[in-house]
Order: C-alpha cells, then sequence, then structure tokens
C-alpha cells in the first residue's frame, strides 16, 4: 500500500482549505520530511511497549498504526473519534499519546488557538 498516497494533504483546513496550524511539523524519526500522521511503533525491552510519534512516509515499514492528518482533523467529531478509537486499542499508553500530542503542539506552533 502507497503511504504516501493513503495520508493525502497534511495540512489543509477541512473543506475551507484554511491552514490548520502555523507551522508544519516536521518528521519526529528522520527529522527531514514534512510529518503527515500520527504513528504507533514498538518500543522497550523485546517491543513489549509502544510509543507514538508524529512522522511522514519515511516510517512505513515500521509503523504498527497510523492516522493520518487528513483523516484526524478533517471535522472535530473526526478527531474525537481518533481519540476514543485510539484510546480502546489493545497497549494504548495514554501518556506517551498525549505527549506526543503536546510535541504536535509545539512543534506546529498551535498554541492560544482554544
Amino acid at each position: 500500500m502507497n503511504k504516501a498516497g493513503s495520508k493525502g494533504n497534511r495540512n489543509q483546513g477541512i473543506k475551507r482549505r484554511a491552514k490548520l496550524w502555523r507551522k508544519e511539523p516536521i518528521c519526529e524519526a528522520c527529522g527531514k520530511e514534512p510529518a503527515t500522521s500520527f504513528s504507533q511503533f514498538r518500543a522497550g525491552p523485546n517491543g513489549m511497549g509502544v510509543t507514538w510519534k508524529f512522522t511522514g512516509d519515511c516510517t512505513i515499514d515500521t509503523e504498527i498504526r497510523w492516522e493520518g492528518f487528513d483523516r484526524a482533523f478533517r471535522s472535530v467529531p473526526a478527531f474525537l473519534d481518533l481519540i476514543a478509537n485510539t484510546a480502546g486499542k489493545h497497549r494504548f499508553e495514554p501518556t506517551d499519546f498525549f505527549l506526543m500530542l503536546e510535541r504536535f503542539r509545539r512543534a506546529t506552533d498551535s498554541y492560544g488557538e482554544y
């Protein structure tokens, strides 16, 4: 599957074509390409834990799960659905997930939007 085609435009306003954040997030895995998804990876001793990062296409072969920004940010209900659905998954670690969202908030300079 072509992940790049599935992720779509990373920073489009939902149906308005307005930008959703001030700065483009850069992939936490490679530090080079634009981030286009929230991605879950195996972590810890023997891969028994999980960790979350916002990433680009460079992680296609190592992700356990990913949610593209085009789906996650298409509407407020879509984002809430992402959080609720993710929280219900096996081995969900909320602290790590919400720390990733805080890093994303800093990376996109999204403070003061709430």
